[in-house]
């Protein structure tokens, strides 16, 4: 048996076809394009948002999978099966997933998926799904959850080499908007000789760290690798700029004490509870603290270099 439908000609069952498809006494369906622009983000502690681009005409909705696994850190997603469907053949552009996390979920990945799919006029069930070519590919998303450091990165505005110097950026990524509390005019960069740390803060004076950071500071790094010529604590000051709700970036902008301080090896960044940093409430549910758990989930190693 053949239905005529619209968009062409298909014989028999409701399989997915494409451009590709071929079966003797079948007439291969128009593919339908994959859907573009599909992204997601955490709301608070409670939601995950979900969006994407309007498609072509030729489909009718979009069908959204989800892993059926639990969050998991390092990202999952490579290995996903989507065997969840939150929706089938919506009309909407948006979807709001009530995926939960737990403190010790923050940082953790849950993988999702979009289709574009076709469902004749008069039925209930999907004809017709996007699929996989050499030309296009369905999207996948993979939203970290909760309210964390995604990122962050060094970036060479000076003499380059490593060398940390007037004009070298700092940017901190987070997963989701943040309340952007005002960074202190005072905070700048400084490198203890003696702990090895680097830290975000205001220091003790014009030429020493203060150990442990104090009040308004906005983390520090460990692990970092590199030297310091003379053997002293290194004292910069920085502006701070929120770029947007979800990047925050520092700027050297003088050196007040210490000699060279050169980087070889980035560490690890170790976010702070001390400013305040904290999600906006846009699930209604609840604003959540910025996550400052010991665990690599929450403390990214910077990427870049100066």
């Amino acid at each position: 048996m053949v239905l005529t439908l619209a968009t062409g000609l298909i014989g028999g069952t409701a399989a997915a076809f494409n451009s590709a498809t071929t079966n003797p006494g079948f007439v291969a369906a128009p593919a339908l394009k994959v859907v573009t622009g599909f992204s997601g983000t955490a709301q608070d502690n409670t939601n995950v948002k979900l969006t994407w681009n309007a498609g072509t005409a030729e489909g009718t909705g979009y069908t959204i999978l989800k892993d059926a696994g639990a969050p998991a850190y390092p990202d999952p997603c490579g290995a996903a099966t989507y065997g969840s469907t939150l929706v089938t053949n919506t009309a909407a552009l948006t979807l709001t997933d009530a995926q939960t996390a737990t403190a010790a979920q923050q940082g953790m990945y849950v993988c999702y998926k979009a289709l574009r799919v076709y469902v004749p006029p008069g039925s209930a069930a999907v004809l017709w799904t996007s699929q996989n070519s050499g030309s296009q590919t369905n999207p996948t998303f993979d939203v970290q959850l909760g309210m964390v450091v995604k990122s962050v990165t060094f970036t060479n505005g000076g003499t380059g080499g490593g060398k940390v110097d007037v004009g070298d950026l700092v940017d901190i990524y987070f997963s989701q908007a943040t309340n952007q509390p005002a960074v202190g005019a005072t905070i700048g960069i400084c490198g203890s000789s003696t702990t090895g740390i680097v830290y975000l803060e205001k220091p003790m004076n014009a030429t020493t760290c203060q150990t442990p950071a104090g009040a308004g500071n906005v983390g520090s790094f460990t692990g970092m690798t590199g030297s310091l010529v003379p053997v002293a604590d290194v004292v910069y000051t920085a502006s701070w700029t929120w770029v947007s709700a979800t990047h925050l970036q520092a700027k050297v902008t003088g050196q007040t004490g210490g000699g060279v301080a050169t980087v070889t090896g980035n560490g690890t960044y170790v976010p702070t509870a001390s400013l305040g940093i904290k999600s906006t409430n846009a699930s209604g549910g609840g604003a959540v603290n910025l996550c400052v758990a010991v665990a690599a989930r929450c403390q990214p190693a910077p990427t870049g270099s100066f």
